[in-house]
């Protein structure tokens, strides 16, 4: 009988947990575009058909859509941003830092918020230059000065393509990008990064999206997908600051 009542209350347990529904911030489910796409019959990555019933990724819906809208779409995430991070605040990361004789990243850069309070004056400096400078001229310059430095955050990953962010910074997408965002806009994103980098890199949205009348971050998911905590603080620091931003979930329906 024991076992019996055990055994009862570990389902009860496991069915509640399966059904359990995430809770999002109003401020985040009322910024929600859902979307609908055939479902291709696969249950891995390729979950959906995309054009010409090519199966495909979520991601890949989101940006046929957009794309199809007429707008530009950049990959977002945390390799791209974290590199436009390292380019924005480079001589304050790298100060007095000698790539010939040390690691590519400063002493204790992964203990939070110890490379910004330890250079505090020194960031917010950068910061308020930024919001006033053009980001095109100013990342392209920062591009062609420490691009070829061994930053882990410039060369890692390879990202659309692209050997690495250097390589993909200098693509047209990204070019469009830097002419397009506002200067107010990118140094608030890239200094949230700097006050605490081990933290803020990840949970950035997926992609950036532009036309001539906006520009909005798109963080992708499933119909019923959670999203992470970090993604969440993400989603309500950038429509708290009045930055355009969408949760796109991608509805699964059957193919006819």
């Amino acid at each position: 009988m024991h076992k019996l009542v055990c055994l009862i209350f570990i389902i009860f347990c496991f069915v509640n947990v399966v059904e359990c529904k995430q809770v999002l911030p109003d401020i985040v489910i009322n910024s929600t575009l859902t979307i609908d796409a055939a479902k291709s019959g696969d249950k891995g990555k390729n979950y959906f058909y995309c054009a010409e019933n090519h199966k495909c990724p979520t991601e890949d819906v989101v940006k046929e859509y957009f794309k199809n809208k007429g707008y530009n779409v950049m990959r977002g995430e945390v390799s791209v941003w974290q590199g436009l991070y390292a380019l924005a605040f480079f001589d304050e990361i790298f100060y007095k830092h000698n790539f010939l004789y040390s690691s590519d990243l400063p002493e204790h850069f992964f203990e939070d918020e110890y490379l910004y309070l330890s250079r505090k004056k020194m960031f917010d400096k950068k910061y308020e230059y930024l919001k006033q400078s053009d980001i095109y001229d100013f990342i392209n310059s920062q591009l062609n000065k420490y691009g070829y430095l061994p930053v882990r955050f410039l060369h890692d990953n390879e990202i659309e393509g692209y050997s690495d962010c250097t390589a993909y910074f200098y693509s047209d997408t990204v070019q469009k990008f830097l002419k397009r965002i506002d200067n107010k806009i990118f140094a608030k994103i890239v200094y949230r990064i700097a006050q605490n980098p081990n933290q803020n890199r990840a949970g950035i949205p997926d992609y950036i999206v532009w036309n001539d009348k906006e520009l909005v971050f798109i963080e992708v998911k499933r119909d019923k997908e959670t999203m992470r905590t970090k993604q969440i603080d993400w989603a309500e620091f950038l429509l708290n600051n009045k930055i355009p931003y969408k949760l796109v979930r991608v509805k699964g329906v059957n193919s006819i």
